[in-house]
């Protein structure tokens, strides 16, 4: 992948996170985050499924008889703390840093997987597919709605994921 491709994946990715810093999505409060996500993947073209506030999409060419990666995140955020020297919500890039609520958390982990979300499905040279889910329930509930997700979808790597939740 060529620099100018990774530079346009990067600022994408920043711009995507500026907008999610920007929206309160405290737990339980994250409709406007679950809304951004799929207007996001609506523009870029990619078709996607949502229950409730939970966002997920596959690759273009997936193949359930290949092996499947999970790129899994979450987009809601704890409410910030008395220590914020920053406008939590007002995403702010200082001396190349860019500042606000998610932006060292899973808001920069989402962007990011969704840039490579993005690259991958661009491409179907790849025995690898991709499956995108932003869950909005973090920690102990990841584990059960994996579960429940992986079940209904079958391949060596989603059995492989199944045994290692279990």
């Amino acid at each position: 992948m060529n620099t100018e491709i990774l530079h346009i994946l990067r600022d994408d990715a920043v711009g995507l996170l500026r907008q999610l810093i920007a929206i309160p999505s405290l737990s339980k409060e994250e409709i406007h985050t679950a809304d951004c996500i799929q207007n996001y993947l609506h523009k870029k073209k990619i078709a996607i499924h949502r229950t409730a506030n939970n966002v997920w999409c596959s690759n273009k060419y997936f193949d359930a008889a290949k092996p499947t990666i999970l790129l899994n995140s979450h987009h809601d955020t704890v409410a910030p703390n008395s220590g914020y020297t920053k406008d939590p919500f007002s995403p702010e890039i200082t001396d190349g840093k860019l500042y606000g609520l998610g932006s060292t958390d899973a808001g920069a982990s989402l962007a990011c997987l969704l840039s490579v979300f993005i690259s991958f499905m661009k491409n179907n040279s790849s025995n690898i597919i991709l499956y995108l889910l932003l869950l909005l329930k973090k920690r102990s509930a990841d584990k059960m709605v994996l579960k429940v997700y992986l079940h209904c979808h079958s391949s060596k790597t989603v059995s492989l994921i199944q045994k290692v939740l279990q």
